[in-house]
């Protein structure tokens, strides 16, 4: 009894298109496993791009809008006249507006912080309230200030013209 390979016993052609048909078998395999990662990665990019980004989308333009009614902050302190002031009132309003449509839409994606979120809002909001009579009554003390010196230089008594010419006060 000879010792023969189980691969001997068949002929050179024979074993050739077994070893074809086995690279086939595992080429058929391998494409299979990256058919299915393929569609796995492509349910998990749309679940991402239709469940997440939107959320993150809006979470970004809330990052956006709080800067902005940070920058319009020193726009309002800059003001002086009311008109000016009011402007930048009416600016950080819209802005909140926006605000609130954004936090309208990132409620049904159950953030964990969307409740820290309103919190901060609404502290942003009362800080800008407090402003927004601060720099109202400035700019009516500066206003009041601005008659009452020009008041008393109308009423205080000036130099006849007689009275420059030879010198005396």
């Amino acid at each position: 009894m000879k010792n023969v390979s189980f691969w001997q016993e068949f002929s050179i052609s024979t074993r050739l298109a077994g070893s074809f048909g086995i690279a086939a078998l595992f080429t058929i395999l391998a494409s299979g496993l990256g058919i299915f990662t393929f569609i796995q990665s492509t349910q998990s990019l749309k679940t991402l791009t239709t469940d997440y980004l939107p959320y993150l989308t809006s979470a970004h333009e809330l990052a956006i809008s709080s800067r902005a009614i940070s920058a319009r902050s020193l726009d309002l302190i800059n003001s002086r006249n009311q008109s000016t002031r009011q402007s930048v009132v009416d600016q950080i309003d819209d802005e909140f507006r926006l605000m609130t449509e954004l936090i309208e839409q990132l409620a049904p994606s159950g953030i964990e912080s969307l409740g820290t979120i309103l919190i901060t809002k609404q502290n942003l909001r009362d800080g800008f309230q407090q402003l927004n009579t601060l720099i109202e009554r400035q700019i009516v003390r500066q206003k009041r200030s601005a008659k009452a010196v020009s008041y008393t230089h109308m009423t205080l008594p000036t130099k006849r013209s007689g009275e420059e010419k030879d010198g005396r006060s």
